[in-house]
């Protein structure tokens, strides 16, 4: 078995999803019902008990401190993963073994490094005003 960590990457990814987990999720669901209608509906979106994951173009991102950013790596592309930080194994064995690890989640996947974690991207759903309203008032 190899450990894998995380690295630096050389170059940026460009984001494409937005990741808040455990106590920055109520301040990302706050940043979110400050957008306007037509730029939330050009977002989707895939939640759990503490998670929030939200998909989208670059420019319609919601910026708030304290989440990270994912993006595509050419060399795994069932992957959304951290725009700084690399896997220190190559991408492509990295989603490899992703694959066979979450067999039982759909690909693809959003994989947060620190922490580790893999969220299946497969379910996400359009926002809306109401949804995030939701979302938000579901919170614990």
């Amino acid at each position: 078995m190899i450990a894998v960590g995380a690295r630096a990457r050389e170059r940026a990814l460009e984001p494409c999803a937005a990741l808040a987990l455990e106590e920055s999720v109520p301040a990302l669901l706050v940043h979110l019902l400050e957008l306007d209608e037509t730029r939330l509906s050009r977002l989707s979106a895939v939640h759990g008990p503490r998670f929030l994951l939200v998909l989208g173009e670059t420019e319609d991102l919601p910026w708030t401190f304290g989440i990270s950013y994912l993006g595509k790596d050419a060399g795994a592309p069932r992957l959304l993963l951290p725009t700084t930080l690399a896997p220190s194994v190559p991408s492509a064995l990295f989603e490899r073994a992703v694959a066979l690890h979450c067999a039982e989640l759909p690909a693809p996947w959003a994989v947060s490094l620190e922490p580790p974690r893999v969220i299946s991207v497969s379910r996400a759903a359009s926002l809306s005003r109401a949804r995030v309203r939701g979302l938000f008032e579901a919170r614990p």
